[in-house]
């Protein structure tokens, strides 16, 4: 009984060693194909792009340093990759990153989950900043505040593919409102952000708005951020009207309001209509 178990162990061990070679030979040969090992994406986001602001006089829009925007510790942007294989297949991956302060530095973590991408791939990557709650894969964004897009495209992924610079800059309208007072309210005609897709099927991030025709009262001198589109605020007293056209509305601009004391229609930087 002894020498048949001692003549099975070696039996069992040449099977083992057996299998262990072809392993290994298999692992060679894997080794020898062409590399198309999947290449991590790092990501080399810095400010944010300013407002660009309306002014008075000649109408101009100049580069404002006092609307611009900094990155805040939790800050949190949403990443959307189109990967085109060399074989023309598209597929769509999604991730996110968070900024966070030490001390006086502040850093953005890699993307989580990482974001690999085939050797000789091209890549598209969007990216979406809005603070608000997450239900699933959308996001209701929170009331009046600032939502920012950037994007890179047509990047060639390789071993050597440096940090993909992403440039972010508001997706809404800045208004600055003044001269609201106690006996001074206005009615608002604006276009207001109502979600998010954080996982986009296209790979490209919109936000569903909706107008709120006349139902937006205005009560307190503040900054607003709304999508952009025709704008209409209506002072009550005394009786004021300021339109900006639907053409005049860009994302990114910054408009100053004034629903001060002088009645009549008049431009968003404060000069009469002519």
């Amino acid at each position: 009984m002894k020498k048949y178990l001692l003549h099975t162990l070696y039996s069992t061990l040449s099977i083992c060693s057996l299998s262990l070679l072809v392993l290994c030979a298999a692992c060679t040969e894997q080794d020898g194909l062409p590399s198309a090992d999947p290449q991590p994406l790092t990501l080399a986001i810095g400010e944010t792009i300013p407002f660009v602001k309306a002014t008075g006089g000649t109408h101009t829009r100049v580069a404002d340093s006092g609307t611009a925007l900094t990155w805040e510790n939790g800050d949190k942007i949403y990443l959307a990759a189109t990967i085109t294989a060399s074989g023309g297949a598209t597929t769509y991956a999604y991730s996110t990153a968070t900024y966070t302060i030490s001390g006086s530095t502040g850093t953005w973590s890699d993307p989580d989950p990482a974001l690999s991408v085939p050797s000789g791939a091209t890549v598209n990557i969007e990216a979406i900043y809005a603070k608000g709650t997450l239900s699933g894969n959308i996001l209701t964004p929170t009331a009046n505040s600032v939502i920012m897009k950037a994007t890179a495209t047509g990047i060639t992924v390789n071993a050597s593919t440096a940090a993909i610079p992403l440039k972010f800059k508001s997706e809404l309208v800045r208004l600055d409102i003044t001269g609201i007072s106690n006996t001074n309210t206005a009615l608002a005609n604006i276009d207001i952000p109502q979600s998010i897709d954080t996982q986009p099927a296209n790979g490209s991030f919109s936000i569903t708005h909706a107008i709120v025709g006349s139902a937006k009262e205005l009560t307190t001198n503040e900054v607003y951020y709304v999508f952009p589109g025709s704008i209409t605020f209506m002072a009550k007293n005394p009786p004021k009207l300021v339109q900006i056209l639907y053409s005049d509305v860009v994302a990114n601009q910054s408009y100053p309001i004034d629903m001060g004391p002088d009645s009549g229609t008049i431009r968003p930087d404060g000069e009469p209509f002519v």
